[in-house]
């Protein structure tokens, strides 16, 4: 559903240019759990923040479901991230102005769809946040902060789900519980989760991509394989399948890994974790056809929006309205500057007064004057008679001499 094809990110600052994606190129299925892992500067919140169009990148292509990021607007990329993509923030990005529950139907509104009351209570008693709805973000933990932002995503019901450190800010239980829903998501989703956490990867992914500096260095997929027998050991734990009856080499290896003190685990089907090199992707699904749904919010929404930023930060609007007067004051200045002309102001001050005549006069300078009277021009009176609207003629004196 998704493919990137030799895709680089460039950040240019003044100690010089980093590349945080070097011509990486990947395709992705309609669905699965994918990690993409690396440390701190590796290029992997990069590389999320660009397959979920919140930033741009400079060389390649990316291709969604058909449709060329090359050839998208902005409206379309907005309408992208609105139809296909699900975020779960490290940061959260809840709005402070409105209660738990108004932030996670903020995200549906966008789609125009209407939200379940039925469906948000029973997120909210999955995730233990229930009681909180009615809360605002600062009055509750961080925890469950990102527990609000995983449901908000969940709810949106987008084709895509990417998720920044999901489990982060949870306590392990909680942490379990996010990514046990998340791998059930995935059988039906593409989820691309950005961890550092290789334990975390190694327990749930269908598939590992790890970066360093901006580049590829390992892409392996993980086949979960049913082990035959009762009893699976490896150097540090032993598995053995629940109610299942040993037989006496069995009883043997259990009792061993006992006295070495290994981990003990029961489960009721024993597989183990094959890692292979991540082929080419093979279609599952034959390629949708989804309509970009078009970001929208009631006008309601929209003027709550206004006048609650405006009473959170009264600071920035008494700012932003002096800054706009002196913007507009210095627009009109020099647009009246520019606008200015003179001819056109004598003009317009003739015809105010209503003057029934007027005198046209021309100065003559020239360094050889010999005293001969000179005239205007038939082509001047013509001229400034068009331009002022008078009908100009040559006068005369008493003697009847051209003046």
């Amino acid at each position: 559903m998704l493919e990137l094809i030799n895709v680089t990110k460039k950040y240019v600052a003044n100690s010089g240019e980093t590349i945080a994606m070097n011509s990486i190129s990947l395709k992705f299925p309609d669905k699965g759990l994918i990690f993409i892992t690396g440390k701190s500067g590796s290029g992997k919140t990069t590389l999320l923040n660009v397959i979920g169009g919140l930033d741009n990148f400079d060389d390649g292509e990316i291709i969604i479901n058909g449709k060329h990021f090359s050839s998208f607007t902005q409206d379309e990329y907005d309408s992208y991230r609105n139809t296909f993509v699900g975020f779960i923030f490290q940061d959260y990005n809840l709005l402070p102005e409105y209660s738990i529950e108004k932030n996670i139907k903020i995200a549906n509104e966008l789609q125009g769809k209407v939200t379940s009351s039925k469906l948000i209570a029973e997120y909210f008693e999955k995730f233990n946040i229930k009681g909180l709805e009615n809360r605002k973000p600062n009055e509750i933990s961080g925890g469950q902060k990102q527990r609000a932002a995983i449901v908000r995503s969940l709810l949106k019901d987008p084709e895509i789900i990417m998720a920044d450190e999901p489990t982060g800010a949870l306590d392990s239980v909680t942490g379990i519980q996010v990514m046990d829903t998340l791998k059930e998501l995935s059988k039906d989703k593409l989820i691309i989760v950005i961890s550092h956490d290789l334990d975390l990867a190694e327990k749930y992914a269908d598939r590992i991509i790890k970066l360093v500096d901006g580049n590829i260095i390992d892409d392996v997929t993980l086949i979960d394989k049913e082990v035959k027998g009762n009893i699976y050991e490896d150097d540090n734990s032993i598995v053995v399948k629940t109610g299942a009856t040993l037989t006496a080499s069995e009883n043997e290896t259990l009792l061993k890994a006992i006295k070495e003190k290994k981990k003990l685990n029961s489960v009721e089907n024993i597989s183990i974790r094959k890692r292979q090199k991540t082929k080419e992707i093979v279609e599952t699904n034959t390629k949708k056809d989804i309509t970009l749904i078009k970001s929208k919010m009631k006008f309601k929404s929209v003027a709550g929006f206004g006048v609650k930023s405006l009473k959170a930060k009264p600071g920035r609007l008494v700012l932003t309205i002096l800054l706009s007067v002196i913007a507009f004051s210095v627009f009109c200045l020099f647009d009246t500057i520019a606008a200015y002309s003179s001819s056109r102001l004598v003009k317009e001050l003739l015809v105010s007064n209503d003057y029934n005549a007027i005198s046209l006069t021309t100065d003559y300078y020239s360094s050889n004057y010999n005293g001969e009277t000179l005239r205007v021009s038939q082509e001047e009176i013509d001229k400034y008679s068009k331009k002022f609207g008078y009908d100009f003629i040559n006068w005369t004196d008493a003697a009847g001499k051209v003046v």
